[in-house]
């Protein structure tokens, strides 16, 4: 599905973060660097027939709290909205700032959709040109690109998983380790793992594998992170034929360690040499994305909550 004036490149992949991954053993290949963004008009409408999805704006840097009150203002109206269809998307949508810049340093919001709504439009007031010029004078325009993502859900890892006992009292901060690039003190992470196509069956192999551990495990930690944790797999087809799987982290557990690797080690000390061997040959490279959290559209409005947003930075 090809919108007129859509600017395709690859989503997450716009952010690579080379990993040396040291956790348990894991070391894959850097991740390659996505084709640049370039320039065009947005969708006027946003349809999807995935269980997911993903949009990716890469915006002005001098624009941005702009943009930042109109998507608050278009919130406001759509939560005031009698329409039952547009309450029932708004409860699976939410809207993310990556903590890294895109090209031209551009500002990178990120559209995370789940479960998607079928026949919704999930198309933000993003244009070009906020004015409305057709054409901007070079340097004003709002949008430099975007690119979307559909995403078929493969693991769900808060299915069958135990909820995590509320804490008797306040818990004592986590300290994250620094050295970790699994460790997260964001509000959300994206995790893009770039799988070879013929390793597929091994790769999820191991991914089920990470979700039983998770279920079965006696730590508190560990079933947070099942509560918010899914692998997605793309549509769109990654480098050098390689296939795209998302891992999508929200709510993050801060200071809390992601490593597959580490999961594997702790559930199954004996099995983890070859499932950890299955896990390594099947990766091509990955890359990291953290996110702050800039509009929950499910959320009850919080009175001058976009007027917050606009001068938060």
């Amino acid at each position: 599905m090809t919108s007129r004036g859509t600017i395709l490149f690859f989503s997450l992949c716009v952010l690579p973060v080379c990993l040396g991954a040291r956790a348990g053993g894991q070391s894959p290949a850097p991740a390659r660097a996505a084709p640049q963004a370039t320039e065009g008009k947005p969708v006027e409408r946003l349809q999807f027939s995935s269980d997911a999805a993903i949009v990716t704006y890469f915006v002005r840097a001098g624009a941005v709290d702009e943009i930042r009150k109109s998507i608050g203002d278009w919130r406001d109206r759509a939560v005031a909205s009698q329409d039952p269809q547009i309450a029932q998307q708004l409860r699976g949508w939410k809207l993310y700032e990556a903590a890294e810049h895109g090209p031209r340093d551009s500002v990178v919001l990120m559209s995370v959709i789940y479960p998607v709504i079928q026949g919704a439009d999930y198309a933000l007031p993003v244009d070009l040109n906020f004015n409305g010029s057709s054409s901007p004078a070079p340097g004003s325009e709002t949008l430099i690109g975007l690119s979307r993502n559909e995403l078929t859900l493969v693991e769900d890892f808060a299915k069958n998983v135990p909820q995590p006992s509320p804490p008797g009292g306040a818990s004592p901060p986590r300290a994250p380790s620094s050295d970790s690039p699994f460790v997260f003190s964001s509000d959300a992470a994206v995790l893009t793992l770039f799988v070879k196509r013929d390793r597929i069956p091994g790769f999820e192999q191991v991914v089920r594998r990470v979700h039983e551990g998770l279920a079965a495990s006696r730590r508190p930690i560990r079933l947070e992170q099942a509560a918010g944790w899914k692998l997605f797999k793309s549509k769109e087809q990654g480098p050098n034929g390689t296939v795209l799987y998302l891992s999508v982290i929200s709510p993050v557990v801060k200071g809390a360690e992601y490593s597959v690797p580490q999961v594997l080690q702790e559930a199954y000390p004996q099995e983890a040499p070859q499932l950890l061997s299955l896990y390594r040959d099947a990766l091509a490279g990955l890359s990291r994305t953290e996110l702050r959290l800039l509009e929950d559209f499910g959320a009850p409005p919080v009175a001058g909550a976009s007027e917050r947003q606009v001068h938060a930075h």
